[in-house]
């Protein structure tokens, strides 16, 4: 049992991340050559099928989702192969070595491959079912078995190498007498930051027309990302449903001008010092506002900046019964005034939308101790 990594196995994280994060947001085509060796061995070792009568190549997720799903059933073919690979590595290799790969090699190609990318493209289709096999979009977990396998078993495992194989292609759908195979994207964008983001195009393009839009790893509509700032009416916002959308548009179109153009009223205004994991006593200034969208819209939100970027501010909506900003903050923390005790009533901590109270705590304090 392998129960601790080397200096010399640890330095090889880097390039395990580099090696899969390149894998996982590769835009080369896919070729029905290239393909062909790769489905026959999934079918023939993993699946215990013929090799296919055809391979169909489709240009996006979205043009295989709308020509299958009627006829598309999951198994656990994907469940049963990752199941075997797993415990054969996890028997040999203690919990402190596989945290460590996990933590330092997997979680960092998640991050921008699942997390983003992938995420992305099956949220902006919806409805339609997942694919049996990811292709590239499953590198966070070819990256962790690679590593294992290479620089800590030194050894090779056939049903592993087979599987590995598919990260040249995008997604899969196996059935028994037919493989779909949906081509890569034609274009991946990312700010400077790492972070899905495309001004004026897509950050996610496929040669069909099937497109994500997001701004700061955030999925917008078209007209958001692609629209000019100076052109963006700012009473668009009130066609976004979404706070971190919302938030987004305030960022694009500025804070000001959104406040010359929509602000009818300021019903509350109070600064309240808060904790946050980077500065003590942190002024967050909150506001009640009645907001006027013309053709007699009226809405009351909630104004509050990011505590973890200040520069960004988040609007918020809640009631018309709504005056002040301890009762703004009531409706978002779901809560009622008499739900609160500063002197006998337990902290609690806010970390975006997500509100931690200790278990049994009958009543908090009005204030978060903590706000991320």
């Amino acid at each position: 049992m392998i129960g601790k990594l080397s200096e010399k196995q640890i330095e090889k994280f880097p390039e395990y991340v580099d090696k899969w994060l390149k894998i996982g947001l590769s835009t080369e085509p896919i070729t029905l050559d290239q393909a062909r060796l790769i489905v026959n061995n999934v079918y023939s070792r993993l699946l215990g099928f013929k090799s296919p009568k055809q391979i169909i190549i489709l240009d996006s997720p979205l043009s295989i989702w709308i020509g299958i799903c009627q006829l598309f059933s999951r198994n656990q073919v994907e469940d049963q192969v990752w199941h075997q690979v797993r415990n054969q590595v996890k028997n040999q290799v203690e919990n402190q070595v596989w945290n460590q790969v996990g933590d330092q090699v997997r979680n960092q190609v998640e991050d921008q491959v699942r997390n983003q990318v992938w995420n992305q493209v099956w949220n902006q289709v919806g409805s339609f079912v997942s694919p049996y096999m990811g292709g590239q979009f499953d590198s966070n977990y070819f990256s962790f078995y690679d590593y294992i396998f290479n620089e800590v078993l030194e050894c090779e495992c056939n049903l592993w190498s087979i599987y590995r194989d598919t990260s040249k292609l995008s997604l899969i759908y196996p059935f028994e007498d037919v493989c779909f195979l949906s081509q890569k994207p034609v274009e991946i964008n990312f700010d400077a930051n790492k972070q899905l983001h495309a001004e004026g195009k897509p950050a996610i393009k496929y040669s069909d027309g099937f497109s994500v839009y997001a701004l700061n790893d955030v999925r917008v509509p078209e007209w958001l990302a692609i629209t000019r700032a100076e052109d963006l009416d700012p009473c668009r916002i009130k066609d976004l449903q979404n706070a971190q959308q919302r938030a987004e548009f305030v960022r694009k179109v500025g804070r000001e001008r959104i406040a010359s153009k929509t602000i009818e009223k300021v019903l509350d205004d109070k600064t309240i010092f808060l904790n946050t994991p980077i500065q003590k006593n942190w002024p967050c200034q909150y506001r009640v506002l009645e907001l006027n969208y013309g053709n007699g819209v009226i809405r009351y939100a909630l104004e509050m900046p990011n505590p973890s970027l200040p520069e960004m501010w988040h609007i918020e909506y809640v009631p018309t019964s709504v005056a002040t900003v301890e009762q703004a903050m009531n409706f978002r923390l779901k809560r009622k005034e008499e739900d609160i005790d500063d002197i006998e009533g337990a902290d609690f901590y806010v970390q975006g939308d997500r509100v931690l109270v200790p278990e049994g705590a009958a009543k908090t304090k009005r204030w978060p101790a903590l706000i991320a």
